[in-house]
């Protein structure tokens, strides 16, 4: 999932972004370190809690939408799903 040629878009602060095939605007809301990199969960910025959460990479690709848990709990879901080793530390 390494891409080293690319900067990062998603930071602990990005606020407004969007993301293609989901509407309005999106902003961090929590963040995580782990053997793939950065993850970041997502938050729409115009529903908010009421939106399901997008869980993005720090290039911004889409890992997994409609997520409704923590940051922690969509990540193990995700790397489970991905056969991936749990390894996260807080950024």
């Amino acid at each position: 999932m390494k891409r080293r040629n690319k900067r990062s878009i998603i930071t602990k602060k990005t606020c407004g972004i969007h993301f293609h095939k989901h509407n309005g605007t999106w902003y961090t809301l929590d963040s995580i370190s782990c053997p793939e990199g950065k993850l970041y969960l997502m938050e729409s910025v115009q529903r908010g809690k009421d939106a399901p959460r997008l869980l993005v990479d720090e290039y911004g690709v889409i890992l997994a939408s409609g997520c409704c848990n923590s940051l922690e709990a969509e990540y193990d879901s995700y790397a489970y799903s991905n056969d991936t080793a749990m390894s996260l530390q807080p950024l």
